[in-house]
Formats: structure tokens, sequence, C-alpha cells
């Protein structure tokens, strides 16, 4: 019953990075190189990002997401705005940095979801006009045991023209 929830619970926050602001059509972005995150995480369907990855130790989700073409305006006040969708919102990182030859913003916070402490690591940029997340969640006490996964997953990820 613990893992149904907690599947659930991260499902429901992949969910959340659903970005698409107004009534303009949205596509997602097709040329890009990675390497999946590695075992545990086996890909899983979810109707909020392009690709996503679970663990189904942890629940923990790897997943990204991008928009074409972009309706985001500045990466700070989008992921303020995703923030604050979470009960208790509270962030433990923002920087600033170059990835993929733009400016990117690490934004990582903790928030309830349904009762659930979550904690939500994304890093998102905009690039051939479109906006990138890419994002990794699960529960707060277990999203420390595959933080690595992730960045290095993030290190991997290339938006090529």
């Amino acid at each position: 019953m613990k893992v149904y929830r907690l599947f659930l619970a991260t499902f429901l926050i992949s969910s959340c990075i659903q970005i698409p602001i107004g009534n303009n059509s949205v596509d997602t972005y097709n040329n890009i190189v990675l390497k999946a995150p590695k075992s545990p995480f086996k890909p899983f369907s979810s109707a909020g990002s392009d690709q996503s990855w679970i663990d189904s130790t942890t629940g923990n989700i790897i997943s990204y997401r991008s928009e074409c073409p972009t309706q985001v305006s500045e990466l700070e006040d989008h992921l303020t705005n995703l923030s604050s969708q979470f009960i208790n919102a509270t962030v433990i990182n923002q920087d600033s940095f170059s990835y993929n030859s733009r400016k990117a913003l690490r934004y990582d916070f903790n928030g309830d979801l349904e009762g659930i402490a979550t904690t939500f690591e994304t890093v998102s940029f905009k690039k051939y006009g479109c906006f990138f997340i890419l994002t990794h969640n699960g529960k707060k006490e277990q999203i420390s045991k595959t933080s690595e996964n992730f960045n290095s997953f993030v290190e991997t990820f290339t938006v090529k023209k």
C-alpha cells in the first residue's frame, strides 16, 4: 500500500510539470541526446513529460519536458509559480549557471503534496525557442538516494539543432 501511495504521489508530481499556458498549441522538441538513468530506474509513461523513468524501490522519478514554442518569459517566474502549487513550499536551492550553451536555472524545493513531504529538483533553460525542464522528484526522505542518478542525467542531456 505504501508503494502504491508513493507511486501515485510521484505520478501526480510529475504531472504537475505540464507547463503549457495560454491557447497556443505546444509541441515537444525531438532532437535531444541523453543517457537514460541507470538501473534501478525503468521507463514509464507520463502525460506530463516527454520521457520519464521511475525507481520502483524509492518511487523517485526523473523526467524531462520540452515546450515549443515556449510561452515562458522568465525562468525564475515560471519556477516560482510551479513551487507555489505545493503546500508549504520552501526553496532549498536556486542557482543560475551555463548549460547547453544557455543560461539555466537550478531550482530545488520542498513541498507537501496530499500530505506527503516531497522534494523537487529541477534544471530549466530555453533554447531554439523552446523551454526545457529536467526534474527529479520524490519523497523528501528518499530523494538523496537517487540524486546522483539525476546529476548524471543532467550531464548527458543535450539539445541539438
